[in-house]
Order: structure tokens, then C-alpha cells, then sequence
């Protein structure tokens, strides 16, 4: 950040951004509006001020919440067939998953469905198999979430420091 600075009293009297080029041009069209001439100041490149506290815990409550949900939609794995599969949860699967379960409901006389996993391709689950991959699906996401807002509330609780905050980490 450039900071314009009064020559007569060394004080601050505004900023432009560092990524403009200062010119004599700038100098003399912006400079006036604070009174005097360009003569009668200087730009300096100053640093930024520290973040405050309450800006790096909302940045870190957003780092938090992005990384929790790609956590979610990378997927999850399930052993509700007998054995360990690895599951897609990305919203479409969650839609299409949502949809199959509707179905089940409709349908009562509906035994078993396909369903892809990332391991093995498609395969078949029986009504009972796919209601466990779907119990599955829900706890592990309710799980994430509940990290999640746990980890908010402790980064908001107002004995947190910066540095408590700066660690947390998905």
C-alpha cells in the first residue's frame, strides 16, 4: 500500500493501492483534494496493518468451512455390502442417492439397486444394504459438520488468541 504523507507534519492523509503506478499525473489530479500542492507531499510504501483478530478468525472460519465441505463431497467409505467399498458424495450423488432412497419408500416391493462406487464400479445393494449406505453417508457428513461447528465455536470463543486460531487446521 502507498501511503500519501503531509510533508509539514508527517502525518498520513490517505492510500493508494500499490499496485497503481504514482505518477506526477496522480500527484497533481489527487493530491489537491487534500489541500496544498503535490509539492507538499510524499508517497511512501507502507506495509498493511496487521490483520485484527476478528478478521483472521472469520478467514480461518471460512478456510474451515471450505475445507469441510470437499471433505464431504470427496466422498466416504462404506462397509454396508460385507465389505468396504469407496463411495462418490458429491452433490449430485447426494441428489441421485436421495432419490434412490425416495424410491425404496415408493416402491416397497423395489429388493435391491445398483449403485457405483469409486473402487469397484457398479454394483448391487439390497434394500437393506443401500439403507446402511445411506445411514452411513448421513452420519459421516453429520460427523464433518459437527467438526466443523465445533472447531467455529472454539475459534470464536472470546479467550481464542490469533495464534489458537492460526492453528486450527482440517
Amino acid at each position: 500500500m502507498l501511503t500519501i504523507i503531509r510533508k509539514s507534519d508527517n502525518q498520513p492523509c490517505g492510500t493508494i493501492p500499490s499496485n497503481m503506478t504514482v505518477d506526477q499525473e496522480i500527484l497533481f489530479n489527487v493530491l489537491p483534494n487534500f489541500g496544498g500542492s503535490a509539492e507538499d507531499y510524499e508517497v511512501m510504501e507502507m506495509e498493511a496493518p496487521p490483520p485484527s483478530l476478528s478478521e483472521i478468525q472469520q478467514q480461518k472460519i471460512i478456510e474451515l468451512n471450505t475445507a469441510c465441505n470437499q471433505d464431504i463431497l470427496n466422498g466416504f467409505s462404506s462397509s454396508c455390502t460385507g465389505v468396504e467399498h469407496q463411495y462418490n458424495f458429491d452433490l449430485e450423488y447426494q441428489a441421485n442417492m436421495n432419490q434412490r432412497a425416495t424410491m425404496f419408500l415408493l416402491k416397497p416391493t423395489m429388493v435391491e439397486t445398483w449403485w457405483p462406487t469409486k473402487d469397484k464400479g457398479v454394483i448391487t445393494h439390497s434394500r437393506e444394504q443401500f439403507v446402511q449406505l445411506c445411514e452411513d453417508a448421513e452420519r459421516i457428513k453429520g460427523e464433518k459438520i459437527f467438526r466443523y461447528f465445533e472447531m467455529k465455536a472454539q475459534i470464536l470463543a472470546p479467550t481464542t488468541t490469533a495464534e489458537q486460531v492460526e492453528a486450527f487446521a482440517w
